[in-house]
């Protein structure tokens, strides 16, 4: 269920960023924020980058 819910933001936060109507900010808050007060994600994992080394840069940089 909560799968369904993430796609479904994203697909509609998609469509909004991409008719311009809204300011694509304003669209990716308010998508995180539904994303976190429907519980598909805990501030803690938005936070913080899953991969860091992915990124190319050193773990040990930034994030603790």
């Amino acid at each position: 269920m909560t799968a369904a819910a993430a796609v479904t933001i994203f697909v509609v936060a998609y469509a909004l960023i991409a008719s311009e109507r809204i300011h694509r900010t304003a669209v990716a808050l308010g998508g995180a924020a539904l994303m976190l007060l429907l519980h598909i994600t805990d501030a803690r994992a938005a936070s913080s980058p899953s991969t860091p080394a992915s990124t190319g840069t050193s773990s040990s940089c930034c994030w603790a």
